[in-house]
């Protein structure tokens, strides 16, 4: 038991201090932060690919008044169009970075299967090559949770500004 000022007294709270209650009483205690389990993390993923699809294929249509494929120039419609990733959707640091998530035809997304070479040097066209290459080596780069519930909220909020 510890003394205070030369009084032996009951155990001492660990967060505040205080020997009048427990540790476990204690207001001042830290809240137990729950794990995220993998569903939650693969359900953040999927709602952040809707949201950012939605609002990609959104902001071109208002800005051109059409969709158009970043790779062969192609106008099609809103409901054509699809996000097309010139690295693999596995890579979660560069899955929505809007330089490498170009609209594409189904043509070039799907039966192409994404058209690389021509889609690289349109990056290049657009980006710069130093630009493509910086962002490519980052792909490896781990997300987090934290990170994906804030893409969500800001996905969500200029989804709103663009529909207002």
């Amino acid at each position: 038991m510890p003394w205070i000022n030369g009084v032996k007294v009951g155990k001492v709270c660990k967060w505040c201090g205080s020997d009048k209650h427990q540790n476990w009483q204690c207001f001042n205690r830290p809240k137990k932060v729950r794990k995220t389990s993998k569903d939650d993390k693969n359900k953040l993923i999927q709602n952040c690919d809707k949201l950012f699809s939605e609002y990609t294929r959104k902001l071109q249509k208002q800005t051109l008044h059409y969709n158009k494929c970043f790779i062969c120039g192609k106008k099609i419609s809103y409901e054509e169009s699809q996000i097309g990733h010139y690295v693999r959707r596995s890579y979660l640091a560069t899955r929505w970075l809007p330089e490498f998530c170009q609209i594409n035809c189904f043509e070039c997304n799907v039966i192409k299967h994404g058209n690389l070479e021509k889609y690289k040097e349109r990056l290049i066209e657009e980006y710069g090559e130093e630009f493509v290459a910086k962002t490519e080596l980052s792909k490896n780069r781990k997300v987090n949770v934290i990170e994906l519930q804030e893409l969500e909220k800001e996905l969500k909020h200029k989804l709103k500004g663009l529909q207002n």
